[in-house]
């Protein structure tokens, strides 16, 4: 087997990587401790919080990236909340951080997954949350629970629209439909 390794001295922001996805253009992109990467096979291209630029990435440390069904590239960050990437202007997009509802402000989204019905799923620290049209932002209680505050780690589409949520406590199985979780066992 033949390997490349790529590093700071390739043009990477750093060597500690904590996500990678290929998107449907073909371009890879790395979640480092300091920024998100863009490669094209040639070069990196590096994107980082300024905090003179209101339109850069909110945070630094990269914990998951993910592409919807229409291409769009969201990212969640480590204290950052959750950015999305516009493609034509190379800017990001802050949701939930500011204004009347900033629930995701300083929050570090751990996880994010698209259902089948495309409405996204935000995983964090503490919480669950349903994104609904990109406008509206719902945190996810489940009506069996009396608590639900979980560090979540993976969302993944499961049968019947059922979510699997992978946190610190175990595995839940979430039903949508009737607002119910249950723990695996």
């Amino acid at each position: 087997l033949s390997f490349d390794l790529y590093s700071q001295e390739h043009g990477l922001s750093n060597n500690q990587i904590h996500c990678v996805l290929q998107d449907s253009k073909g371009w890879m992109w790395i979640g480092t401790s300091q920024g998100v990467c863009r490669f094209d096979g040639y070069r990196f291209t590096v994107f980082k919080n300024d905090p003179d630029d209101s339109t850069s990435l909110k945070g630094n440390l990269i914990r998951v990236i993910f592409e919807d069904r229409k291409g769009q590239l969201w990212i969640g960050t480590e204290n950052g909340g959750l950015n999305k990437f516009d493609r034509d202007k190379e800017t990001f997009r802050h949701f939930f951080y500011e204004g009347d509802h900033p629930l995701l402000k300083d929050v570090s989204v751990t996880s994010i997954l698209e259902d089948q019905q495309g409405t996204m799923w935000i995983g964090t620290e503490s919480n669950l949350f349903r994104i609904d049209n990109e406008s509206r932002l719902t945190t996810i209680q489940p009506s069996n629970l009396s608590s639900f505050s979980e560090y979540f780690r993976a969302i993944r589409n499961g049968n019947n629209g059922k979510i699997w949520l992978g946190t610190n406590n175990g595995l839940f199985l979430y039903n949508p439909a009737t607002n119910l979780a249950e723990k695996v066992k």
